[in-house]
């Protein structure tokens, strides 16, 4: 069985094949899973409300579903759809949680880039909705609900300030973590392109070997069935000539075939693009149907058919090769 071309893996990551673009997503939904329920880890027990603590930190942890559920029956664009979503609402409680200030809108950036890994040339539709949740949480300080939430509850200014730097530097490991991966990914796509070409180079060779043996092998005893005709040719009486003859035609037809495989193969070779070279000459349609008749004759015979031909006034010609009237 053939491989696949080395064209079907395009060089940009959405058209990745499957199981290298899932295993990038399911590694940053990982690592992005664990730094946010670390962060959670710290908030939690400061203001614990059951009510409100739990399902938030079921959220976060849902932002991992492509990892957790890796080895479910589940197809992947649910368990991406699903970290998406989750994503998005723990983004919109914490940066309420924290303040408009706080910069936890930035994670939206490296969830950008996840997000069109996910589902951009796979599901245009959902790729056009996630990166418009990814914009909305990147402009979320604007919105007043995010400004008088749990005004109460927040950080003061000090606090803010470290916890700042600690979300700058967490999206900048995150979106260098994203290239470590696609850079790790890039890699591995480029080895399994210069696989498949070195085994497309090695099929197409033994082809054009088994084409010239081929084709060798037919002509050498084609020809020498074209001279026995042209003997037999000489020696037959006239009521059996036009057997030979027509012996002598698909003979003369199958060499010119032989010979424009053989002048393909040689254009292959080269780096040319391969065309058949078989003359184009008039043929008339009265000459058509008088050379291909004998060929039907029998098989008209057998089925109690009579083929009938009428002469028409007007003289029709149609520029065709020879051997594709045998």
């Amino acid at each position: 069985m053939l491989s696949k071309s080395p064209q079907s893996t395009a060089a940009s990551p959405s058209s990745w094949p499957e199981e290298i673009r899932q295993a990038y997503v399911e590694k940053f939904a990982l690592a992005y899973c664990l730094i946010v329920l670390s962060f959670s880890l710290f908030f939690t027990p400061q203001s614990f409300n059951p009510y409100t603590a739990i399902p938030v930190n079921i959220l976060l942890f849902m932002i991992g579903t492509p990892y957790w559920f890796r080895r479910a029956q589940i197809p992947h664009y649910w368990l991406n759809l699903t970290s998406q979503i989750c994503n998005a609402g723990a983004s919109l409680w914490i940066c309420a949680f924290l303040g408009p200030s706080s910069h936890i809108n930035l994670v939206a950036i490296p969830q950008l880039v996840l997000a069109l890994m996910m589902f951009r040339r796979v599901h245009p539709k959902t790729t056009f909705v996630v990166t418009l949740i990814c914009l909305l949480q990147l402009v979320l300080p604007l919105f007043p609900v995010i400004q008088t939430r749990y005004l109460h509850k927040r950080m003061k200014e000090e606090g803010l300030v470290i916890l700042r730097l600690l979300i700058d530097v967490t999206v900048f490991g995150l979106t260098t973590y994203q290239f470590q991966i696609i850079s790790e990914a890039w890699t591995k796509l480029l080895e399994r392109i210069e696989e498949e070409k070195d085994l497309y180079q090695n099929q197409n060779e033994w082809r054009k070997k088994l084409l010239r043996i081929l084709s060798h092998d037919i002509k050498e005893p084609m020809v020498h069935s074209l001279l026995a005709a042209r003997n037999l040719k000489k020696k037959v009486p006239d009521a059996e000539a036009a057997v030979v003859n027509q012996i002598e035609s698909a003979q003369i037809s199958i060499k010119e075939m032989i010979t424009n495989v053989e002048l393909s193969n040689q254009d292959a070779d080269k780096g040319a693009s391969p065309h058949v070279r078989s003359p184009r000459v008039p043929h008339t349609i009265e000459g058509v149907i008088q050379k291909l008749g004998p060929w039907f004759e029998s098989r008209l015979r057998e089925k109690n058919l009579t083929l009938q031909t009428q002469k028409s006034s007007h003289v029709h010609t149609l520029q065709a090769s020879s051997d594709v009237f045998v």
